[in-house]
């Protein structure tokens, strides 16, 4: 059971930042019924910061989601650019205790998964 799947939901949106660079903003949602204290997170991932890390209260992860099963680095996002100029979201599980999934397919260890805009 994956319960990073049902605790946040993904919404990803492109948006400019200065020099006409290109970046994404991930949104993370609280799903409803998501344990007490989860909050709403933002992050722009681009060329700069092509990478978050998502885990648990008790890691060091840059985004913290408050819940027993998220382990202490549980999944990464990361900014990916293919080769004809696309920039993408992709989701990857690090070996987590409880795993990731994504519309309820559990992500195998070490893949990753590209998120789609919604």
């Amino acid at each position: 059971f994956a319960p990073l799947a049902l605790l946040w939901c993904f919404s990803l949106r492109r948006c400019l930042l200065s020099c006409a660079r290109m970046a994404i903003l991930v949104s993370l949602i609280p799903a409803e019924g998501s344990a007490d204290g989860a909050a709403r997170h933002e992050v722009i991932l681009s060329r700069s910061v092509p990478e978050v890390v998502l885990g648990g209260p008790a890691g060091d992860a840059r985004i913290r989601v408050p819940h027993k099963q998220v382990s202490r680095r549980h999944c990464l996002l990361s900014f990916q650019e293919t080769e004809h100029g696309r920039r993408l979201v992709c989701l990857e599980d690090l070996g987590s205790t409880n795993g990731t999934s994504v519309n309820g397919v559990r992500l195998p260890r070490g893949e990753k998964h590209m998120l789609g805009d919604g």
